[in-house]
């Protein structure tokens, strides 16, 4: 992988509950690094839902090699939170390809 490719900086975000004073959980995301990547579209569609259209898009997503990656974590690129589809690691080429989605349901913090 060429660095000069990796021209899009993403933050890698992991599940984390936080318990308020009250006793109640919160569920949310933490962020855990910000690492560059190489981001290519790779289908969008548009499903039905209930009364409306709502529309999905899915990217491919190179970053270097980040041995913690986990799929339950998610992507924040372009304002938006991604749901890690599926990682490759290539550990010979020190990279991983990322596959991601949205559904345009929500909104990054």
């Amino acid at each position: 992988m060429m660095a000069g490719r990796l021209d899009t900086l993403i933050t890698l975000l992991r599940p984390s509950r936080t318990v308020q004073p009250d006793g109640s959980v919160i569920q949310g995301f933490e962020d855990v690094a910000r690492v560059w990547a190489t981001i290519t579209p790779v289908s969008a569609r548009e499903r039905l839902g209930s009364p409306q259209i709502i529309p999905e898009q899915t990217v491919r997503i190179h970053i270097r090699m980040f041995a913690p990656l986990e799929p339950s974590w998610v992507i924040r690129y372009a304002g938006k939170l991604w749901q890690i589809d599926g990682i490759s690691t290539y550990p010979r080429e020190r990279r991983m390809e990322l596959l991601a989605s949205i559904a345009e349901a929500g909104q990054a913090t």
